[in-house]
């Protein structure tokens, strides 16, 4: 009878470990990681609870893997982004410094008609104004740190008029 009694307790025993309460509605994995004894080891085997919380954690993983991949993706985005700026911003500064120069060249023209006797002061004057006008512009554009195509074209066309009538004033004197 003995044989027969310890089978029959556990057998009891994986009963009463199944009908005691399973804590149905929350987490599984909780229920799972109770104390470990017999009993809560049976009960937790018989509810399922194990299987349950694999189950959940295998879906969090699954989230947590779908989530990163969208992570990589806009991280990819981003990056691309930063250098499609870097570009820009590399093509601005050519720009300040392609209207920086013909700055300095106009400049060198205007010293040299002022040293001319034959020049007429009062065109001398104007030019001179028109000269620290664009000059004070590019400073501030030197400061911002670039300028973009619209600016560096209508710059260029008031330098080339700068330089003609330079040109005019040299020629004509």
């Amino acid at each position: 009878m003995r044989g027969v009694a310890l089978p029959v307790a556990g057998l009891a025993a994986l009963l009463l470990a199944a009908c005691a309460p399973a804590h149905r509605g929350s987490d599984p994995c909780a229920v799972a990681d109770r104390n470990i004894d017999l009993f809560s080891l049976l009960g937790n085997t018989a509810s399922g609870a194990y299987d349950r919380c694999l189950s959940d954690l295998r879906s969090q993983l699954a989230r947590a893997r779908l989530r990163a991949t969208g992570l990589r993706a806009e991280a990819g985005r981003l990056e691309a982004e930063a250098a499609a700026l870097e570009g820009e911003r590399a093509t601005a500064a050519r720009r300040l410094a392609d209207a920086n120069a013909r700055q300095v060249a106009a400049f060198r023209r205007v010293e040299a008609a002022k040293a001319s006797q034959a020049v007429d002061r009062a065109r001398l004057q104007d030019v001179l104004a028109r000269e620290a006008a664009i000059a004070q512009e590019l400073e501030e554009l030197n400061r911002s740190g670039g300028i973009d195509a619209v600016q560096a074209d209508r710059l260029q066309r008031e330098q080339e008029g700068l330089n003609r009538r330079i040109d005019a004033m040299l020629g004509g004197g």
